[in-house]
């Protein structure tokens, strides 16, 4: 709402006539015909003997009240918006923090069983053929592939 508006629709609410208020505020009706109709650049003094004789404060003229509440509840929505995604961020972190947990015990497990493994096949002396050493081979290159897409080194 522009303040010609508000200026009529205040003196309006007071059940003040143009010559009610010029009268408080020791001006001629014309010049409140003249705030309120087209008066957009109105002096300091002015809005002070405006809202003195309506009986409001400068703010409360200038500013409409409901905008500042609509205001104050986007800049609450946006802290409440800020809030959850930091609560997410931090829930993220977390299951990353997890993730790297788990890839650490898996890869430990699958590194250690390897071992525990080709120990069992150097003491045994075990003879493989063709055959079973390519699949030895194999089971091996999965098994760097799978660390590498652990990042485990």
């Amino acid at each position: 709402m522009d303040i010609n508006q508000k200026i009529k629709d205040l003196r309006k609410s007071k059940k003040l006539s143009q010559k009610d208020l010029a009268t408080i505020i020791g001006v001629a009706q014309p010049t409140i015909n003249y705030f309120e109709s087209r008066g957009k650049d109105l002096t300091i003094n002015q809005l002070e003997s405006i809202a003195t004789g309506l009986g409001v404060s400068v703010k409360e003229l200038l500013f409409d009240e409901k905008e500042e509440k609509i205001d104050a509840n986007v800049a609450l929505l946006d802290l409440q918006r800020q809030n959850e995604l930091l609560r997410m961020e931090l829930e993220i972190y977390k299951l990353k923090e997890e993730n790297l947990k788990i890839q650490k015990y898996v890869s430990t497990t699958v590194i250690d069983n390897f071992s525990e493994f080709s120990n069992i096949i150097v003491e045994a002396n075990i003879e493989f053929n063709e055959e079973q050493k390519a699949r030895i081979k194999a089971i091996e290159n999965n098994l760097k592939e799978f660390l590498e897409k652990m990042s485990v080194k």
